[in-house]
């Protein structure tokens, strides 16, 4: 399966930067680390802006597919993910770094969750979410589906509300996802609503 990891500067953890959890890590290697576990095909992208010290702080990019959103200090979730769907064919998972993804089990839902309820149905891609306060809350990974692909890259305007009319399989979680691996960090995530 493929996953695309978005390391642009969006994120409010920096992708170069050691943190808590990261175990004496950057961000970026250690979220490659875990995530090479899971799969070979891994596509990372990374902002022209930060990507001379990203490059040099982030050895296990070398293990990775780099694609590069040249909006410069226009980049954002959104150019970050246009640029990298052209690698993509049919089905990919697709993460913020400022995410963290220590277990890969999400993953292997979305995959599974892809290939019984999603795969030659009319879905632009699967959301997760999690319960907060009795409520589902959306959250990442999320996963893009061809379709979803070929909807956001025709996009007239790709932004949070074109975003929200996709048309997305829901995966619930049990649990808030995460909050044993970044507790200190917490406040400064990637909103994890979209």
């Amino acid at each position: 399966m493929k996953v695309i990891l978005l390391a642009g500067q969006f994120n409010t953890l920096k992708p170069y930067e050691k943190y808590p959890f990261t175990k004496n890590q950057s961000l970026l290697n250690w979220q490659i680390n875990n995530l090479l576990n899971f799969t070979q095909d891994l596509v990372v992208v990374l902002d022209n802006e930060e990507a001379d010290q990203t490059l040099r702080t982030t050895p296990l990019l070398m293990d990775c597919e780099i694609v590069f959103d040249t909006n410069g200090n226009q980049s954002s979730f959104f150019t970050n993910l246009e640029s990298s769907l052209y690698l993509m064919q049919s089905f990919a998972a697709i993460i913020p770094v400022s995410t963290p993804v220590e277990n890969t089990l999400i993953l292997t839902k979305l995959y599974n969750h892809y290939h019984k309820y999603v795969n030659g149905k009319n879905f632009d891609g699967i959301h997760s979410y999690f319960i907060r306060n009795g409520q589902f809350k959306e959250t990442f990974p999320i996963a893009l589906t061809g379709l979803g692909k070929h909807h956001i890259l025709n996009a007239p305007q790709l932004d949070f509300s074109f975003f929200k009319s996709l048309n997305f399989s829901p995966l619930p979680f049990i649990v808030e996802p995460h909050l044993d691996v970044i507790s200190s960090v917490k406040n400064q995530l990637t909103p994890l609503g979209l």
